[in-house]
């Protein structure tokens, strides 16, 4: 069996740098819930939150991408449940790409950072 192949384009990677941000239940921002005046956000490592990331996909668009990079959006999601006690939690960084380039994190790739919410007293 013969078959014939034809790379229609090349796939490339990149390094980036991004600023893991977080992201809080909207329900927290209210002016009846106490979850800010009760719990303190703690990052276990601050320099944790820079996170360097490998970016697969087409040359050009990577190239757009890199004039772009401030469009690169990462964050976690806070939950209720980060306030019950524990000890640290590790959560995976969604990294979020402009939609018009056909861009992707390394398979490879699964940032994480760890963090807890302390009770103020």
């Amino acid at each position: 069996v013969e078959v014939r192949v034809q790379i229609k384009t090349l796939t490339e990677q990149i390094t980036l740098d991004v600023t893991v941000r977080v992201v809080e239940p909207v329900s927290w921002l209210s002016p009846t819930d106490n979850t800010w005046k009760e719990f303190q956000f703690v990052r276990q490592d601050p320099l944790e939150w820079r996170k360097q990331i490998q970016v697969t996909g087409p040359r050009q668009d990577l190239e757009k991408l890199k004039a772009r990079e401030q469009e690169v959006t990462a964050f976690i999601t806070l939950t209720d449940e980060d306030k019950k006690p524990t000890s640290w939690t590790t959560r995976t960084v969604t990294v979020c790409f402009p939609p018009d380039l056909a861009v992707k994190l390394a398979p490879t790739e699964n940032p994480t950072v760890q963090f807890k919410m302390v009770p103020i007293h």
